[in-house]
């Protein structure tokens, strides 16, 4: 369930320059109460199916990242669904298909591009301060403490923070928001 956005408001592609010539945000709304698709079709409350079908991550340390992840995921309602060798997926328990895929990638050298980051939709406030408290004390480093985000919009509430591999992840939590009609 991920979604490439423009605007807090709107749902489609965005394109930032951080630094660099072009960088894509991809937020990735994989949310339990507030989902925006699902593998058997779209969520009835939203008009359109979620574009992006899934996304895997390289990680340097494929262990260390999926305990990293299984206890930051978890706080947000998510868990592992498959494990191989050189690849972990992550979803909502009974999903067929992963939505996030850690996959090991040895090689990997520094952090990500200026301006990609991780958005995943939260279900409460509680779940952002456990996400954000969990993955503190697993060994990421804070980016921003949970709190509302006026900037990004009206009733986005928001914490940040930096995985093992240098990631950005955010949960996120849009407060008041209506659910688009079905069309």
């Amino acid at each position: 369930m991920l979604r490439v956005l423009a605007d807090p408001d709107a749902r489609s592609v965005r394109t930032v320059g951080i630094d660099v010539e072009v960088a894509v945000q991809v937020e990735v709304r994989a949310a339990l109460d507030v989902g925006l698709a699902t593998r058997a079709g779209p969520d009835p409350r939203y008009a359109a199916p979620s574009m992006i079908d899934h996304l895997s991550l390289g990680v340097s340390d494929l262990a260390r990242a999926a305990a990293f992840y299984d206890a930051v995921l978890g706080t947000l309602g998510y868990v592992r669904l498959f494990t191989h060798a050189r690849a972990i997926g992550y979803g909502r328990p009974g999903d067929r298909d992963e939505q996030l895929a850690l996959l090991a990638s040895p090689d990997r050298r520094g952090p990500p591009e200026a301006g990609f980051h991780l958005a995943l939709v939260a279900a409460s406030r509680d779940a952002i301060a456990a996400f954000h408290s969990v993955a503190i004390r697993s060994g990421g480093l804070d980016a921003g403490s949970p709190g509302l985000r006026p900037e990004c919009g009206p009733g986005y509430y928001a914490a940040f923070v930096v995985d093992l591999d240098g990631y950005r992840l955010e949960a996120v939590l849009h407060e008041g928001m209506p659910c688009p009609p079905a069309g």
